[in-house]
């Protein structure tokens, strides 16, 4: 079966008395999912920087940028289509099939086209210089909606100033990796176990908000679907077709149960991803590491490089911005936050939409011996927490300073690495199956056939045939 969805930003949404309103708009309430114009009309303030220096020379921009709007996940899609046959309600037009899931849409490569355009009006003067693979270091994760962004990017970024093509387009080579430096939350084996131990606990702040105040959104969903064993899934499968621009299923939402959807995903984001556990954002040591080096580089004055490209995804902002100490509460996020506090939450999705970008630019400042840095978030100044504030600049020295003070004693693959724990009453005996590899297997097969061997055929056979009972027998 063919599944479709709609992309379109006009919706009819329900008030919060529960009648529908024709010009209500849920689009606030998107958070990671906003594309990035609408995520940016709805932007809170970031609080005040000092202005750069009059005639300040860029020397060097550093970006880290999040994949334009994509399609919905393959999972997604599928539970939207189950959701669709059961209250009889499919979207007549869209873009999106299943073979599509994940993918960066259209609309998501026009996104990164037009930022690369901006960021050269931005930097004419450092970005006039024409391509290299050596002034410009352009990386990507491996994941086709990463790569297609890039490529996007630097066509906006370098159009016109090629030989390809009636527009003058440039080769430009994007260097796709699958390492720790952009993909850390999928490479890290320690981060994954305590994302799935977090998961599963009844006890942490998400499940909490789930059984104690979304079932209740669950409920009135049910109700205008009329679908009384609406599920969890479907809940979150209807929130999502929403959020992708299905107008009827976005029809069963009010304005307070999307505002309680979204603080639901900022608890996922901020438990998972950012401030909650210091492995979260620690893990993006070598993306630190790669700023830090930038740095060095232009302190010694090589201006071989003006320009380092970093393409990726939400979950490596999302460390990387809770490492820089941005948009960071006084208190926690909790699941029995009142309503006044969940709307004045500095942590909001809306911060990192589709096309999310973080971009450091160097510069030399006429009158200032110290080269200094300016921070801007979804391109609007930000000011670089502890560096800087509305009056004075942050200087490189200081940002150095700053990272540097952050960066753990220990390795990435210390960190990283899942230490074996020993065998205690308490034991999962499921996952201690599991745990064996094939290479400890064969070694223990071969000490079963010494035991053979040298023990005598009866006890050695024995014995023999107690450890392959327990090695491949399910628990």
């Amino acid at each position: 079966a063919l599944l479709v969805v709609v992309f379109t930003r006009s919706m009819v949404v329900v008030n919060s008395a529960g009648d529908v309103d024709s010009t209500g708009d849920l689009g606030a309430f998107f958070g990671s999912k906003s594309s990035y114009g609408v995520a940016l009309e709805h932007q809170k303030p970031p609080g005040e920087t000092a202005p750069m220096c009059a005639d300040a020379e860029a020397v060097h921009v550093w970006a880290l940028v999040r994949h334009g709007s994509r399609c919905p996940t393959k999972r997604r899609l599928q539970s939207i289509r189950r959701l669709e046959e059961k209250v009889g309600r499919s979207a007549a037009i869209g873009l999106c099939t299943e073979e599509d899931a994940g993918q960066l849409t259209p609309e998501g490569a026009v996104e990164m086209y037009n930022l690369g355009k901006r960021l050269r009006s931005r930097l004419p003067t450092l970005l006039q210089q024409h391509y290299s693979y050596g002034a410009y270091d352009i990386r990507s994760t491996h994941k086709p909606r990463a790569l297609q962004s890039a490529h996007a990017f630097v066509t906006g970024l370098f159009e016109g100033t090629g030989n390809l093509g009636p527009y003058g387009m440039q080769a430009v080579a994007i260097e796709g990796e699958k390492s720790p430096l952009l993909y850390f939350h999928k490479t890290c084996p320690s981060y994954q176990r305590h994302k799935h131990i977090l998961q599963q606990d009844p006890s942490s702040e998400v499940n909490i908000f789930e059984r104690t105040r979304l079932v209740k959104v669950q409920a009135r969903v049910a109700k205008r679907l009329k679908l009384l064993n609406l599920t969890m899934e479907g809940l979150h499968a209807a929130w999502t077709a929403c959020q992708f621009g299905h107008p009827t299923l976005c029809a069963s939402f009010s304005r307070d149960d999307a505002e309680m959807l979204e603080f639901y995903s900022d608890l996922n984001s901020y438990w998972l991803k950012g401030y909650g556990h210091p492995i979260n954002y620690e893990m993006s040591m070598k993306l630190v590491g790669d700023l830090l080096g930038v740095m060095d580089r232009v302190r010694d004055n090589d201006s071989s490089r003006i320009a380092s490209l970093r393409f990726a995804h939400a979950e490596t902002l999302i460390p990387f911005l809770s490492y820089l100490g941005m948009y960071q509460d006084p208190q926690p996020l909790r699941a029995s936050d009142s309503r006044q506090r969940i709307r004045m939450r500095v942590w909001d999705s809306s911060m990192l939409p589709f096309a999310s970008n973080l971009q450091i630019t160097i510069a030399k400042c006429p009158k200032r011996d110290e080269l200094v840095v300016e921070a801007m978030h979804n391109e609007v100044a930000v000011p670089i927490p502890g560096c800087g504030n509305s009056s004075s600049l942050c200087t490189v020295s200081q940002f150095q300073h700053i990272l540097s003070s952050k960066v753990l004693q220990h390795s990435y693959d210390d960190m990283c690495e899942v230490h074996a724990e020993k065998p205690n009453a308490t034991s999962n005996p499921e996952r201690d199956h599991e745990s064996f590899d094939d290479t400890t297997r064969e070694r223990i097969l071969n000490e079963m056939i010494g035991n053979i061997v040298l023990g005598g055929f009866t006890l050695g056979l024995a014995f023999a045939i107690s450890r392959i009972w327990s090695l491949w027998s399910p628990p």
